[in-house]
């Protein structure tokens, strides 16, 4: 008998551990499932910040497209401008008034503003001195190097001013 009692004990015992490791079977599985949710959760909210992104970004295309636009419109009409102003420079005498040839290229909100040193007449484009004729050159984006009198030539030429030296 008494291996009977142990055979029972035993039995009882694996009995119990056997519910023992189905409630922590039952427990794992739902923990799993809790975890597949919690995926699934992360997914879409990782979808949706991906598409909330997206639209950002083509929003911010959308406004880099107008701004471009919006500057070529702005060089365009520079550009128009400084064309009139140096074929107007180009029939003027030296002390008549000169055609202010605006900014045409180089930072943005420079495009389409005359220099503040611009000369009023062709001769006071002569008497520039060699400083104000590299100022007025690196306004305009043009080469600097040379003399002041290769200067003067060079700023003449860009604005239109019948001038050789």
């Amino acid at each position: 008998m008494r291996g009977g009692r142990i055979i029972d004990r035993e039995l009882r015992r694996l009995q119990f551990g056997q519910q023992r490791l189905q409630v922590g079977q039952r427990r794992i599985q739902q923990q799993l499932r809790q975890l597949r949710q919690q995926q699934q959760q992360l997914q879409q909210q990782m979808q949706q910040m991906q598409l909330q992104g997206l639209q950002q970004l083509q929003l911010i295309q959308q406004q880099l497209q107008q701004i471009q636009g919006q500057m070529q419109g702005q060089q365009g009409i520079a550009e128009a401008r400084a064309m009139a102003a140096r074929a107007l420079n180009a029939t003027l005498a030296l002390n008549a008034p000169l055609g202010q040839v605006p900014i045409t290229a180089g930072a943005a909100h420079l495009v389409g503003t005359v220099p503040p040193n611009y000369p009023a007449t062709g001769n006071a484009l002569l008497d520039l001195t060699g400083p104000e004729a590299t100022a007025l050159l690196l306004a305009y984006g043009r080469p600097t190097a040379g003399s002041r009198d290769a200067k003067i030539q060079r700023l003449a030429n860009h604005l239109g001013v019948q001038y050789h030296a």
